[in-house]
């Protein structure tokens, strides 16, 4: 029963860099088609310049799934921190 658990509670958390690395590339793409780069903070803007060095800028459709790839290895493996 406990080996359930576990392998239970390591596919959640796997579903959940899943789930926030969508709504990271979410916020990225929302930030550049407001134009707001100039509006956030000193710590966000840094926060965004680095997350954009790991899945650029895209404006015309396509396949999504190695972005998202991308971004969840990145934030698995990496602190968000701003050293």
């Amino acid at each position: 029963m406990g080996t359930n658990a576990a392998l239970m509670a390591c596919q959640v958390i796997e579903n959940s860099y899943e789930v926030m690395s969508i709504h990271l590339l979410t916020l990225l793409q929302a930030v550049d088609y407001l134009m707001i780069q100039d509006k956030m903070s000193t710590f966000t803007k840094e926060l965004y310049h680095k997350l954009r060095s790991v899945v650029p800028v895209f404006s015309q459709d396509h396949v999504m799934s190695p972005d998202i790839r991308k971004m969840n290895d990145y934030i698995s493996h990496n602190s968000l921190n701003i050293d």
